[in-house]
């Protein structure tokens, strides 16, 4: 544990699932005065950032008088139990040890998990692994070659490593699809689960969605010098919340990407197999059913 004394309390972390609407509904989230989400939304403290300590883990959040959300998808990556049907052995998945930090931190947080159908979100995890990579693989492929790709998709494993550290009460599950037919109502569940007041609307503006793409060769190269470019940082300071500069960053991106492609039937019929199991753990932890033909 780092030797600065623990200053920062989350009241809720939104584990995840990455890929499964975790950057829409923090931002549903930020828009209740009773609310700071920490900034960057995935300060990945508790999984990736331990060793720089809870005074650092304090400038992530601009209002530490606010209730703290940390939406962390990476607090999802947790290693399976040895006896649950999807452990893959000790190099797969975070330590539990992140699990235990947390509860260390918070001891009375909320856990919210918001869940995809694990056939999409396996999909949309493998178009965003793969999307800057030079060589593609197909989904199958990489699906085989890379377990993580699955261990994200396992809510059951997740759910029953938070269940060693917290209690039931502590921890509320959520359909993606629910929060984009009723965005409003979703996001007040959340807030009644907090015991904060509900939100009467909310400002769409204010809201953020990450839509899969597929990219070229052209916006790799352009992303591989920007990422590399010791100017970007200094722009990104200086003007990176601008809406000029995210119009522009916008255009940038709807000129070089095309929309990501559909799954194939071949390659759901794949994962509806791989997941048929693993839908009936999480219906029985959490009663959310995500059918399976």
């Amino acid at each position: 544990m780092p030797e600065t004394q623990m200053t920062v309390q989350p009241s809720c972390y939104l584990i995840g699932a990455q890929k499964a609407g975790t950057t829409y509904l923090a931002s549903l989230m930020d828009q209740s005065r009773d609310i700071c989400v920490s900034d960057p939304k995935e300060p990945h403290f508790f999984s990736s950032h331990y060793d720089r300590g809870f005074d650092w883990y304090g400038t992530v959040f601009s209002d530490t008088s606010k209730r703290l959300v940390d939406a962390s998808t990476t607090y999802s990556f947790i290693r399976p139990a040895e006896s649950h049907p999807a452990y893959m052995g000790e190099h797969v998945g975070l330590s539990p040890d992140v699990i235990s930090r947390m509860k260390e931190a918070s001891p009375d947080a909320k856990i919210i998990y918001l869940l995809r159908h694990p056939v999409d979100r396996t999909y949309s995890g493998f178009l965003h692994r793969a999307r800057f990579s030079e060589t593609q693989s197909s989904l199958i492929e990489y699906y085989k070659e890379n377990p993580m790709l699955r261990l994200a998709s396992c809510y059951s494993a997740q759910i029953e490593r938070y269940l060693e550290q917290f209690s039931k009460e502590q921890i509320l599950c959520l359909r993606a699809n629910d929060m984009y037919a009723d965005p409003l109502g979703l996001v007040n569940r959340c807030l009644s689960f907090l015991d904060l007041a509900p939100l009467i609307a909310f400002d769409p503006k204010e809201t953020n969605q990450h839509k899969s793409y597929v990219t070229g060769k052209l916006y790799r190269t352009l992303n591989r010098i920007a990422q590399i470019s010791p100017i970007k940082s200094a722009i990104e300071q200086r003007v990176g919340n601008s809406d000029l500069y995210k119009q522009a960053k916008a255009r940038m991106k709807e000129t070089l990407t095309r929309p990501a492609p559909e799954l194939t039937e071949s390659e759901r019929e794949f994962l509806n197999e791989e997941f048929r199991d693993e839908v009936g753990r999480t219906h029985a932890l959490t009663g959310i059913d995500f059918p399976i033909p």
